[in-house]
């Protein structure tokens, strides 16, 4: 009770002597990370690579309807990575996979077959995920600050 006002809280009042800090994921747990965040941008650069060249042609106009989707989901995926995580590992990790999946189906394979084509989609596909990767590792880390009110009225700012 403040000045004679009962007050509730969301959260229980922290103090910041007795707050404890997380203990970090064990070893195991940061390499299960890793390697699940590179196989799913393998997957998800192994997925846009293969759906790329899908065009919708309404009357003679032909619209790159896989290309923006491809694009556009995997800015949503690193834009996610990117504000959810407070460096830029699991950004790191998940381009590293897409990437290497571009690298992979930009090659020609022993059947002769090529997933990414020396055409307009594919430079635009190829490019486009490299710069998006490039600026969201580039881009700065945004610093939150959150304002926890204590018992006493006061308020802990913690970065």
């Amino acid at each position: 009770m403040i000045d004679g006002v009962s007050t509730t809280y969301l959260y229980p009042p922290v103090d910041q002597h007795t707050a404890q800090t997380p203990s970090p994921l064990p070893l195991w747990a940061r390499v299960l990370y890793i390697v699940l965040t590179v196989i799913f941008g393998f997957f998800y650069g192994s997925l846009g690579s293969v759906q790329h060249q899908v065009n919708i042609t309404l009357g003679e106009i032909d619209l790159p309807l896989g290309l923006c989707v491809a694009l556009l989901g995997y800015i949503a995926i690193v834009s996610l990575f990117r504000l959810l995580y407070p460096g830029i590992g699991r950004v790191l990790q998940f381009c590293a996979g897409a990437l290497l999946a571009l690298a992979l189906y930009s090659t020609q394979s022993a059947g002769g077959t090529v997933l990414i084509p020396n055409n307009t989609y594919g430079w635009i596909w190829l490019v486009g995920t490299v710069l998006i990767s490039a600026i969201a590792l580039l881009w700065p880390r945004s610093h939150r600050v959150e304002s926890i009110p204590t018992a006493t009225g006061s308020v802990i700012e913690q970065r």
